[in-house]
């Protein structure tokens, strides 16, 4: 992010989160940070904010237990294009997007993807998608954009920059649970979790509400869908979680399953 900005970063739990602390680390200093609790949508906010260091690291964990967060990582840049990468490592086999983005909101023109310095892609588009991230994706990743500003005079001149270099890292992680439909049932399965994984955990988010995540109190392998929204499920090992299953999108009568990027 650019000199002087802050983000909001969002901590959601399956309990109260009137036990959890929040923390940055600025350099080698470990730094405190106001919580800023909804306890309606079971959901905080903390605003995340650099203060002179070049990158901060930020993460949350509850008091008294081992249970924390994962750690999201910001870093400062003073040029007009950034490439924008997924705030936390990539886990194996699923999707990443990189977004080459100029500050200001120009229109951009054209977008050169390059890993470790050598050019990968040539487009109109600002992404570069890996479909199934390996470790061979793993490196560093920097954009070269052509842009105009012309929402503020249609002659403006051609422009162009470099981004800073970012590095992306792709993690092994668990294995990923795996809904399946029929009708208006979903059931919840992982072929790769180990057998003592026999806890299901379901979740739900609005379609006009992304933050909205909050877990069923239904527990089975199976459950009925009634109210509109995404839905997803996890499995529960006792000392870890599957990953995530794909969100399966519910709108009446019409219903598909796909990937969020």
């Amino acid at each position: 992010m650019t000199k002087g900005e802050g983000r909001n970063l969002v901590l959601q739990a399956d309990d109260d989160l009137k036990d959890w602390a929040c923390y940055a680390l600025r350099g080698v200093s470990r730094f405190a940070l106001g919580v800023n609790v909804n306890e309606k949508m079971n959901r905080a906010v903390i605003f995340a904010e650099l203060k002179g260091a070049e990158r901060a690291t930020f993460w949350c964990k509850k008091k008294k237990t081992e249970h924390r967060s994962n750690a999201v990582t910001l870093k400062m840049t003073e040029l007009m294009v950034m490439l924008v990468p997924p705030a936390v490592p990539v886990l194996q086999g699923e999707p990443v997007a990189l977004r080459c983005v100029v500050w200001g909101g120009p229109k951009l023109e054209k977008a050169v993807f390059y890993k470790d310095k050598k050019e990968i892609m040539n487009s109109g588009e600002g992404t570069y998608t890996i479909t199934n991230a390996t470790q061979d994706d793993v490196g560093n990743y920097s954009c070269h954009a052509t842009y105009r500003f012309s929402h503020i005079s249609a002659g403006a001149a051609q422009k162009e920059g470099d981004s800073d270099a970012q590095e992306l890292k792709v993690i092994g992680g668990p294995p990923a649970a795996v809904i399946s439909v029929s009708t208006k049932s979903l059931q919840c399965s992982c072929p790769r979790c180990p057998a003592d994984c026999t806890s299901y955990h379901w979740y739900h988010t609005l379609f006009n509400d992304p933050q909205s995540h909050r877990r069923l109190s239904e527990n089975h392998q199976s459950i009925t869908v009634e109210e509109e929204g995404l839905y997803s499920c996890q499995f529960d090992c006792g000392k870890g979680f599957s990953r995530f299953s794909d969100s399966y999108s519910y709108k009446g009568t019409h219903t598909s399953i796909y990937m969020l990027f």
